[in-house]
């Protein structure tokens, strides 16, 4: 089996996975709390945009890039959001994402116009990775008399820093590419693994939510 190979399956292997935390939301789906139901349907819509894509056959993953940071977006905004104690911060973060929302088309259209993964999808990943970060830290913090790990967005914020620490690098897939090709298939290929942890994480965070009330 060639490389290419390889990555494709791992890539469609890592994209499938979501069917896991999905199946495992919706059985403990009355018992989970208010934010993991905000990733629930989240991931119900990344799963909509798979289809829609695969109806349509498009086939660009300039374009999947881009609307996939837009969902991110919106969905992770939700999410971390919630997390936020203090209505004039949450106002903020809601406000920066709005404005991320509003340079991406602008990215689209006028920066990399569909010949690189552009700016606007590393800044998404990057601010994904930050609050992510920033709540992992919020977490220990304020959880210091408890089991932390028990906590369910503690795993949730791990996939996500993973996945999005390590995707962050696909900007740089098209000049590597010119270099060497395999090189990118194996990027390709350790970022399907990343997701695949993500979403065993978040399977994991699923089930604890839904198993300690």
């Amino acid at each position: 089996m060639e490389l290419m190979d390889v990555a494709s399956f791992l890539n469609d292997l890592a994209n499938y996975s979501i069917i896991v935390p999905i199946g495992i939301g919706l059985y403990y789906f009355s018992q989970i709390d208010t934010t993991l139901r905000i990733l629930f349907w989240g991931m119900i819509v990344l799963v909509s945009q798979l289809i829609a894509f695969g109806v349509f056959q498009i086939n660009s993953a300039f374009v999947f890039a881009y609307v996939n940071a837009a969902l991110d977006t919106l969905i992770f905004a939700a999410f971390f959001g919630k997390m936020i104690p203090y209505p004039s911060r949450r106002k903020l973060f809601y406000i920066s994402a709005c404005l991320t929302l509003v340079c991406i088309p602008i990215d689209v259209l006028y920066v990399s116009k569909f010949e690189n993964f552009g700016y606007s999808t590393l800044f998404v990943k990057l601010a994904i990775s930050l609050s992510s970060f920033l709540t992992l830290n919020h977490l220990f913090k304020s959880n210091l008399d408890k089991e932390i790990f028990r906590h369910p967005v503690v795993w949730v914020c791990f996939g996500l820093l993973i996945e999005n620490l390590v995707g962050s690098f696909d900007i740089f897939s098209i000049a590597i590419m010119n270099y060497s090709q395999g090189l990118v298939l194996q990027f390709y290929m350790v970022w399907a693994f990343a997701r695949i942890i993500m979403y065993l994480f978040f399977s994991y965070a699923f089930y604890l939510s839904g198993t300690e009330r």
